[in-house]
């Protein structure tokens, strides 16, 4: 998942935390967000806190694509999504 840092009533990373603080399933590891905030240390110990991964202005492409890979790697193919029955 990738979240712009650039929402009107909360940041990137505040999501993240409310998911979390909700129950959400989605790994942690998996989730990104694309930020122009100034307070670069203050924002990468968060995202750290989290397990979430966070780049900065500018963004490179290849960059968040890198990530997306590594994401991919960690996917076990053979995990089940949800209960069907």
């Amino acid at each position: 998942m990738i979240i712009s840092n650039r929402m009107a009533k909360m940041s990137g990373l505040k999501l993240i935390k409310k998911q979390l603080e909700g129950g959400c399933k989605g790994a942690s590891q998996n989730k990104l967000v694309l930020s122009t905030s100034v307070k670069e240390d203050e924002y990468f110990s968060f995202a750290n806190e989290l397990g979430c991964k966070l780049i900065m202005e500018p963004f490179k492409a290849s960059e968040i694509s890198k990530w997306i890979d590594e994401c991919e790697k960690k996917i076990d193919p053979n995990r089940r999504l949800a209960d069907l029955h």
